[in-house]
C-alpha cells in the first residue's frame, strides 16, 4: 500500500502545527520547512481546513494553527479522510473489477484484512504520538 502525497503532507503539516504550540504559522513556512510547493500546500491547509483539523486566520498576519489538541487526532482517521482510495487491488472496486476469478479469489480477503489491520494500527496513533520526545529535533532539522 502507499499513501498517497496529499496524505503524507498533510500528516506532516498536522505533526509541524502540533510543535508550535498553538503558534500561528504560515503555508509558506511550512513549505519552506518540508521542501514542499507552496501550491501544494494550500491545497492540503484548505482540505485540513475543511475538515476541522486546522483553523486558518486570513489576512495579514495570518496562519494557521491545529483546531483540536494532537492528542486528540489519529492517524488513521485522518488517513480514511485524505485518501480518495483506499482499494489495494481492482476486485475492491463494485464498478472498476474485471478481475476474472474475483468470485472465487481468496486474495481480496487476505487484503481486506491487511488493510483493516493497517488502519487499526494508525488508529490506535495520534499526531502526538508522532512528536513525542523528538520536539527537540523539529527545530533543528537538517537540510
Amino acid at each position: 500500500m502507499r499513501l498517497s502525497a496529499f496524505t503524507d503532507y498533510s500528516l506532516r503539516v498536522l505533526m509541524y502545527a502540533a510543535t508550535k504550540d498553538g503558534v500561528l504559522i504560515t503555508t509558506k513556512e511550512t513549505g519552506e520547512y518540508f521542501g514542499i510547493s507552496y501550491h501544494h500546500l494550500v491545497k492540503v491547509v484548505h482540505r485540513l481546513s475543511s475538515l476541522g483539523l486546522i483553523q486558518v486566520q486570513q489576512g495579514r498576519g495570518g496562519g494557521f494553527r491545529l483546531a483540536i489538541s494532537p492528542e486528540k487526532m489519529k492517524i488513521g482517521a485522518i488517513v480514511r479522510q485524505m485518501e480518495p482510495d483506499l482499494r489495494l487491488v481492482e476486485c475492491h472496486s463494485k464498478t472498476g473489477n474485471r478481475c476474472a476469478i474475483s468470485s472465487f479469489c481468496r486474495l481480496k480477503g487476505e487484503l481486506d484484512q491487511a488493510l483493516q489491520a493497517f488502519l487499526q494500527r494508525l488508529d490506535q496513533t495520534t499526531i502526538s504520538d508522532m512528536i513525542r520526545d523528538n520536539r527537540e529535533a523539529w527545530t533543528k532539522k537538517s537540510k
